[in-house]
């Protein structure tokens, strides 16, 4: 079994640890890492907090958060890890060996990380509504979507994370976060144009299953989702620095809860509205006329604002 490194110690303490599966995980809504106790308060994490998995490969440096359980049968030289999450940082665990082309697991450098939202009002919505964040691989956005604040994810993600097409979502690495991206689906023609820059510029437009050598994991030829992002997006998520202008990065996709809040709070809006102006009828007179005007002005400077937020 392979020794663990104490690559850093004091408040930013990381540990190179071998990968092995989990067990026993107890949460739905979101990808798990494991730890035993003693290897969690060195690093200084607790058990429910995001933490931060490195992998440095031959080829490029992959790295996501996952949420933090707290394991005590887990050695002090292993980290547990979903298999979603090793399949997007391309490491394989002591369990993969029996059904790949892999000679041992792999080690992982495991740390503390912040969470990249850090507005409350989000973290309250995030918690009242619920959000199951999904693993996807960046690829660069094509035509018509660059510079217009948009994403594509693939129909079955869209679902998993509870979204329909115009809907917003968060995209968030370990480096930064963007909000209020509308989703799309990649169609036929926007998957069409992304083979095609494959086929024509393979320098520039990588294929991440070879860059990762994820064949020796899994001989399938099958990746996490793509999510196809412009520019400005991955550099506000922190990547544009990284192989390839922030492509074949994993990053953690999930559903807008605070714009879902605020089409709620929208529909509650209208059906106060309605009622404060079926009062002020029924009134009749100068204090149900201004009753019915004055719902009609909030009602008004409410949508004008919330539209103003959504062209932003």
């Amino acid at each position: 079994m392979a020794t663990s490194k104490r690559a850093k110690h004091g408040p930013e303490a990381s540990r190179e640890l071998q990968v092995v599966r989990t067990a026993d995980r107890s949460d739905e809504y979101d990808y798990l890492v494991q730890l035993n106790e003693s290897v969690a308060s060195e690093i200084g994490v607790s058990e429910g907090n995001l933490t931060l998995i490195r992998s440095d490969g031959p080829e490029l440096e992959t790295q996501i958060q996952a949420r933090l359980q707290l394991r005590d049968e887990l050695g002090d030289d292993e980290v547990g890890i979903d298999f979603t999450l090793r399949y997007a940082l391309g490491v394989a665990a002591v369990d993969d060996v029996e059904y790949s082309a892999v000679d041992g697991p792999d080690t992982v450098i495991v740390s503390s990380t912040e969470n990249q939202e850090n507005r409350l009002r989000r973290r309250i919505s995030n918690r009242i509504l619920g959000v199951r964040p999904e693993v996807c691989r960046t690829r660069m956005a094509v035509h018509p979507d660059l510079e217009n604040r948009v994403c594509r994810l693939s129909g079955n993600t869209m679902d998993l994370i509870g979204i329909e097409e115009g809907d917003r979502v968060v995209i968030e690495s370990p480096d930064g976060i963007a909000r209020g991206r509308k989703a799309f689906e990649i169609d036929h023609e926007s998957r069409e144009r992304k083979e095609f820059q494959r086929e024509n510029d393979p320098g520039r437009y990588v294929d991440c299953y070879e860059l990762l050598d994820l064949n020796r994991i899994r001989e399938t030829d099958v990746d996490i989702p793509e999510i196809y992002l412009d520019y400005d997006t991955r550099s506000e998520i922190g990547i544009t620095d990284r192989h390839h202008e922030g492509t074949c990065c994993p990053v953690r996709v999930y559903r807008d809860s605070y714009d879902q809040f605020l089409r709620l709070s929208d529909s509650i809006l209208a059906a106060s509205v309605v009622a404060v102006v079926g009062a002020g009828v029924s009134l009749g007179g100068i204090v149900g006329m201004l009753l019915s005007i004055v719902a009609g002005i909030v009602a008004i400077v409410v949508l004008v604002t919330r539209s103003q937020r959504l062209l932003r």
